[in-house]
């Protein structure tokens, strides 16, 4: 079955209504917090708790300027999906608005947590064979293996007074800022700000084609010129929640 973009609906209840203000997967992908229980537990920030999304089935507002969003790869779904979901690096990805020194684009700040310390190498030690990347930082290939561009960009390059779109990475992969347009709400998810959890070794090409990218499930996130930071839309392929909020195969 053709991997599929799961945009947000409409919710009947006036309580939906007012939640619904981000997209999570299948035919109601807007998401709480961790587990659907509008809990902050997840990646802490020096001030605050990041409130975390885990593809839920219900909705939550988008998280506002200066705070922090991480999106997790739920365990439930890794339980469901068994061995198509075992070889997947990346854990989770914390986002927050990044300011620029110009409202001609927006940005954002993108860190990346992988399962283990190993499945980091791996993925590392998979560009090898990558054409003009084999020589280039760990930032610039975690960079291009977990998000939907072709050319990585060192941090030092970003201008921020006059940024140009595209993706800029610390020479450690500690620090990722992609700068895209902003969007026109929580739900315009055409920034191309994708994040993927990927399998390693499958980003063979430095190409934008989204073809040569193989992921389990990828998000995608909407920046306002406000800050505000949500999750405009989802692909989780084969897999949706039912009405009960468990993983099914679609």
């Amino acid at each position: 079955m053709p991997r599929r973009k799961t945009l947000p609906t409409a919710l009947t209840t006036a309580a939906a209504v007012t939640a619904l203000m981000l997209a999570g997967c299948s035919s109601s992908p807007t998401g709480e917090s961790a587990n659907g229980s509008g809990s902050n537990e997840g990646k802490p920030s020096q001030a605050q708790a990041a409130t975390v999304y885990d593809f839920p089935l219900n909705g939550m507002e988008p998280v506002g300027k200066g705070e922090q969003l991480t999106v997790v790869l739920p365990d439930d779904l890794k339980q469901a999906a068994g061995k198509e979901a075992s070889s997947v690096v990346v854990e989770s990805f914390t986002v927050s608005s990044h300011t620029l020194q110009t409202s001609e684009y927006c940005a954002v700040d993108i860190s990346v947590e992988f399962v283990s310390d190993d499945a980091k190498k791996g993925l590392l030690n998979s560009y090898n064979k990558v054409g003009n990347l084999s020589d280039g930082t760990d930032g610039q290939k975690i960079a291009h293996a977990t998000l939907y561009r072709g050319e990585i960009a060192t941090l030092d390059e970003l201008d921020e007074t006059n940024p140009e779109e595209g993706i800029y990475a610390a020479d450690d992969g500690s620090q990722i800022v992609q700068v895209a347009d902003c969007a026109s709400s929580p739900q315009d998810d055409d920034a191309d700000i994708t994040l993927g959890f990927s399998y390693p070794g499958t980003r063979n090409s430095l190409g934008d084609s989204y073809e040569v990218y193989k992921d389990f499930v990828k998000a995608n996130l909407a920046v306002m010129t406000d800050g505000s930071v949500s999750v405009a839309s989802t692909d989780t392929g084969d897999w949706m929640r039912d009405s009960s909020g468990n993983w099914i195969k679609d």
